[in-house]
């Protein structure tokens, strides 16, 4: 399991409720989930505008300390000013440091929605990590090599071939049975297969739009 992993698969499960929640509509799904991402975020976005906000009351204050000391570059000078400021953080009990633990606590969670709601079959799924990868690349070989002959909208393209899945149906994923590139093909059709019968494949339709698929390939 990769680092991230740690933060990606419980988002996931998170991810893989909501989805149920909403009848597998992964759309619906995912705005459910920012939602709830939101709520979580909530304290800590509101710490940083505390934060924000200090700063801001302190700053023209710091600036008079600076502006005391202006043109006097010697490093006697320089020490004291910066002794005056820290003297001031300490006074309204702020450190200028700690704007940046909310951002710090934000930013793998924001990194790991991405990753997260891109790659449904493995965080949402539960399959293999090596799953996206293979299907992405049956999915765009060509049809005289053996492959499906499609086309991706992006390098990550798991929603669109999953897509494509719901639309057509296994049947159109044949030819992933014996497709040479892989030694477990048949494996990687079950698997698919299995994704089928269980009714997983999320939607993300409305209506009659399939929003899965590359505008110009749908």
């Amino acid at each position: 399991m990769q680092f991230m992993d740690i933060i990606n698969k419980p988002l996931g499960w998170v991810l893989w409720l909501c989805s149920k929640i909403v009848g597998g509509n992964y759309l619906f799904a995912i705005l459910i989930f920012a939602i709830f991402v939101e709520i979580v975020l909530l304290p800590f976005g509101i710490s940083q505008q505390k934060k924000s906000i200090k700063q801001a009351r302190l700053r023209p204050k710091e600036m008079a300390i600076r502006k005391k000391y202006a043109g006097r570059d010697d490093k006697p000078t320089q020490q004291k000013m910066t002794q005056e400021i820290q003297e001031l953080y300490q006074k309204e009990n702020y450190s200028p440091f700690s704007g940046c633990l909310p951002l710090l606590i934000q930013l793998p969670i924001m990194i790991a929605l991405y990753q997260v709601v891109i790659d449904p079959a493995f965080y949402v799924l539960g399959q293999a990590k090596a799953f996206s990868g293979a299907m992405m690349q049956y999915f765009t070989t060509s049809q005289a090599a053996g492959g499906f002959g499609g086309v991706l909208g992006s390098q990550r393209g798991t929603i669109e071939i999953l897509s494509k899945l719901r639309e057509n149906g296994i049947e159109a994923f044949e030819s992933l049975k014996s497709f040479g590139y892989f030694s477990n093909s048949e494996a990687l059709y079950n698997a698919l297969h299995g994704i089928e019968e269980a009714g997983g494949i999320p939607s993300v339709n409305i209506g009659s739009w399939n929003f899965g698929l590359n505008p110009w390939s749908a």
